[in-house]
């Protein structure tokens, strides 16, 4: 019920100060206080607490907020091991009419780019499962193999892109693009033509990519 679940909630969680509740009629629950929990659930990198928050939702009867959205997301995906609920979660805010935002992948990208195997995970999920490749899901990848400066791994999703017949957005590109510039200062391949002519070539395919679209 609503109420087992905020009880849960009061004695696991510190940031909002809620009084003790006794008895459901007492629960005076809006969405502010919900987003609240939520975001302190993303921050501790909670997917429990953010399962609670969505109990209340369904008991309550209210529509989840893009707030609650991106926050659910980022708690799933910054475990680096329920990629699968996150990417739901990122069709499901589609779904209902929200956009996925740069600064929302680039929050994910920054929880996960340290963790190699994490995503490795992740790719494995979305070539497993049609379900959840869309280019959104595809970008949470990229953002984060971006900031690594992996170019490879950022080509290889956007021919995954290809094959499926998904169109980037300027988000994709971009992401690409900024992968070869810190692919170059990460390999301090300024000093070796040949590396640097790689990337160069990389950059013509992935423009060529853009121009096709």
């Amino acid at each position: 019920t609503a109420l087992k679940a905020l009880l849960i909630l009061q004695s696991q969680y510190d940031i909002v100060d809620f009084p003790s509740y006794t008895r459901l009629e007492e629960i005076q629950l809006d969405m502010d206080c919900l987003e609240a929990i939520s975001f302190g659930a993303a921050q501790s990198q909670s997917p429990e607490q953010i399962q609670l928050v969505w109990e209340i939702l369904e008991q309550c009867q209210f529509r989840p907020t893009e707030a609650i959205y991106e926050n659910t997301i980022v708690a799933f995906a910054s475990t680096g091991s329920h990629f699968e609920t996150a990417f739901r979660a990122i069709i499901a805010m589609e779904e209902d009419g929200f956009e996925v935002s740069r600064s929302l992948l680039r929050s994910l990208s920054m929880a996960l780019r340290a963790n190699k195997f994490a995503l490795y995970k992740g790719m494995k999920v979305l070539r497993n499962d049609s379900s959840l490749q869309n280019v959104n899901t595809l970008n949470t990848l990229l953002s984060c193999y971006a900031e690594r400066g992996e170019t490879n791994e950022c080509l290889e999703i956007l021919d995954m892109m290809q094959i499926l017949e998904l169109s980037p957005d300027c988000n994709t590109y971009s992401f690409a693009i900024e992968a070869l510039g810190k692919d170059i200062h990460r390999w301090n391949k300024n000093d070796n033509p040949d590396l640097i002519q790689q990337n160069l070539n990389h950059a013509d395919r992935i423009l060529r990519i853009m121009e096709t679209e």
